[in-house]
């Protein structure tokens, strides 16, 4: 006699191996996402973000430095020999502006290189790459958006010009709707990390990875599963909903060894091109979370300044250094851990509260600042844009103020503990 049940077990396994037969591909997924409205269902043009970092021919003689005289040589030499494209054309009085890609361009012409600091005039200090996990067991502290505004103002930041790569791990995929398509498909290897560390416990009929591996070789094939975003010094590599699947090997011993070991070759691969290395991860006590932590030079934790994250919060980085120890790295990778308060609502009393008891417990742990709540951080999730991409007529001139004035001692907090971290001689002091 057969179960009164199995036949509704039946109809889940066919329906979902049906919906899976069907489910559009990674460049699918992305294509879909290219196009952004507004509210009033009117497209936003994404053009309007390069143009938002764009710079008109008298600052990018500032860039340069020195006479008028000379840096226009440079830029004509910069165009002659095809380094730098033509200025592009902005707002109605078609003023010539140079994108941010275009200043990079330059900047590395004249001797500046990637991902350095300048310590005297033209002598630079080059940087290390680092690798970032933002992680917290609890969901709706921001990570993403936390990710995604740090990653966004490191690859627009001209006194680095480093190289950064988001590494989504969060299943959510909330990263896809930055990735623009590559201008040859055939370039694009549609894969995520998930996709390349589960290969070899997969069957054949969706393996794409060793598909793509057989094809291109494993290190070309990493290199070119990453995405570019409208910021030229911005790539991420996605993640699809389907990648959960890797929560499956959790109690294979033999196959979490093989995971971890292929994950670290990816890694150095990744840091042959990338210098800032961030990982997006789950809301969750995942396998990925532990995945990113393990291989971090520096951990930051955002949170809410609410009772309930505050308790979730703490149980997650009391039970961080234990679980950490059990990883290959033992936690010995670890250079830096910071706490970063998110969405917080500046007149709110009990979130004050919070807020000061953590800065109390947490001294020389916490980043200077707090990210206030706006509305413009909906907006710009709403639109697919990052933070830094809007102009002050998107949302409220209050808003957009609040959100700025907020996030700027966070970067600039940020940054200095990568660039100590980073430094390979170790010592800030002279830095100009």
């Amino acid at each position: 006699m057969s179960h009164p049940f199995m036949i509704p077990l039946e109809k889940m396994e066919s329906v979902g191996a049906n919906m899976r037969m069907q489910r559009l591909s990674l460049r699918d997924q992305i294509t879909n996402s290219i196009k952004v409205y507004t509210e009033s269902g009117e497209e936003l043009d994404m053009d309007r973000a390069v143009r938002r970092t764009s710079v008109s021919l008298t600052v990018l003689r500032k860039l340069i430095g020195g006479r008028k005289e000379t840096a226009d040589q440079i830029i004509a030499e910069c165009t002659e020999k095809g380094i730098i494209e033509d200025p592009v054309t902005i707002g109605r009085s078609k003023t010539s502006a140079y994108t941010y890609g275009e200043q990079v361009k330059v900047l590395n012409y004249i001797g500046k290189p990637f991902n350095s600091l300048e310590v005297a005039k033209g002598k630079y200090i080059e940087l290390n790459p680092t690798v970032i996990a933002i992680a917290n067991r609890k969901g709706g502290t921001g990570k993403s958006t936390i990710v995604q505004t740090l990653a966004s103002k490191l690859a627009l930041d001209l006194d680095l010009m480093g190289r950064v790569c988001i590494v989504d791990l969060d299943t959510q995929g909330s990263n896809i709707s930055f990735c623009r398509l590559k201008g040859d498909p055939h370039q694009e290897i549609p894969l995520t990390l998930t996709d390349i560390l589960v290969s070899d416990y997969e069957s054949e009929e969706y393996n794409l990875s060793k598909q793509y591996e057989e094809i291109h070789g494993f290190e070309d094939m990493i290199l070119n599963t990453p995405y570019p975003t409208h910021i030229p010094t911005l790539d991420i590599m996605p993640s699809l909903p389907s990648d959960e699947r890797i929560v499956g090997f959790e109690k294979e011993p033999e196959a979490i060894d093989a995971i971890f070991k292929k994950f670290y070759r990816v890694l150095e691969i990744l840091k042959t091109r990338y210098d800032y290395i961030i990982f997006d991860t789950p809301p969750s006590d995942s396998f990925n979370t532990w995945l990113a932590i393990d291989v971090a030079d520096y951990f930051l934790t955002p949170f809410r300044p609410h009772e309930l994250d505050y308790d979730a919060t703490s149980l997650f980085l009391s039970s961080t250094p234990s679980r950490l120890r059990e990883l290959p790295s033992q936690g010995k990778n670890l250079k830096d851990f910071k706490i970063l308060i998110t969405d917080h609502e500046s007149k709110s009393i009990s979130e004050g509260r919070v807020k000061h008891r953590t800065i109390g417990l947490a001294t020389g742990s916490i980043i200077n600042g707090t990210v206030e709540h706006s509305e413009a951080f909906k907006y710009a999730s709403e639109t697919s844009q990052f933070i830094w991409d809007l102009y002050t007529e998107d949302v409220s001139r209050t808003q957009y103020t609040k959100a700025m004035s907020s996030l700027n001692p966070v970067y600039d907090h940020f940054k200095q503990d990568l660039m100590r971290i980073a430094n390979p001689e170790n010592d800030l002091n002279n830095l100009v």
